[in-house]
């Protein structure tokens, strides 16, 4: 509660014209707080941690301060989509999962490291507050910098493959996914029109349901501005 109560102190205390002439003038202010309202509820602080940087044991103890000793309990951890993944299509068809494909994919240095580290958060207490995040263009031949429209159940293939086999083969616990990150900006995602936004995420959800995966929350469309 001390650190609800700090925010507005510190936005009160900023926002204070001052001149050269009142500097020094003790500013005096009322500060009243209705605790039997609640507004936007804050669910805890977290930390953005991209797979790359996970080395087994290195990264152990900085994770183990920040949740046991700062209680950090959300955590963004990124797949990045562009680099090693379906570099090549696993079959022509976009609603059957080649996972004799995906099995050997997700056994590669790339992958191992991101379910690693959720393996590990997991094992120290994240689940609820854990969301992956994928993050950068699509594969070249599914467009890159956009989503062609003829590839978008081969986009949504693949992040759903990423999905099923945390679940259901590492058995992974997290309660959110960022499927496309910013796609309204070209450095961190596929460019995505809305109309895109909406009928892939339509897709990974009945996806995700025919998979018994039905538990899952979704952050979309995670947009770099507030206009889309």
């Amino acid at each position: 509660k001390s650190l609800i109560v700090l925010f507005p102190v510190i936005f009160l205390t900023c926002h204070q014209p001052v001149t050269g002439q009142d500097i020094n003038k003790e500013i005096n202010i009322s500060l009243q707080i209705d605790a039997s309202k609640k507004l936007n509820m804050i669910d805890g602080f977290g930390v953005n941690a991209n797979s790359r940087s996970w080395n087994g044991d290195d990264l152990k103890p900085a994770i183990d301060l920040l949740v046991k000793k700062m209680n950090a309990q959300l955590w963004r951890v990124i797949i990045e989509t562009q680099l090693d993944w379906e570099v090549e299509n696993d079959n022509a068809d976009p609603l059957s999962y080649n996972w004799d494909y995906y099995n050997k994919l997700y056994s590669t240095p790339k992958f191992m490291k991101a379910l690693d580290m959720i393996a590990y958060l997991n094992s120290i207490g994240i689940t609820k507050g854990l969301v992956l995040n994928f993050m950068g263009w699509a594969p070249v031949w599914m467009g890159g910098v956009v989503v062609k429209p003829e590839f978008e159940e081969e986009y949504v293939e693949m992040l759903a493959s990423f999905i099923i086999y945390a679940r259901k083969e590492k058995h992974l616990q997290f309660e959110l996914v960022a499927p496309y990150n910013e796609p309204d900006i070209k450095n961190e995602g596929p460019t995505l029109t809305g109309m895109q936004c909406f009928t892939m995420f339509k897709r990974l959800i009945a996806r995700m349901e025919s998979a018994g995966i039905g538990d899952i929350r979704y952050v979309v469309p995670d947009c770099a501005g507030s206009k889309r």
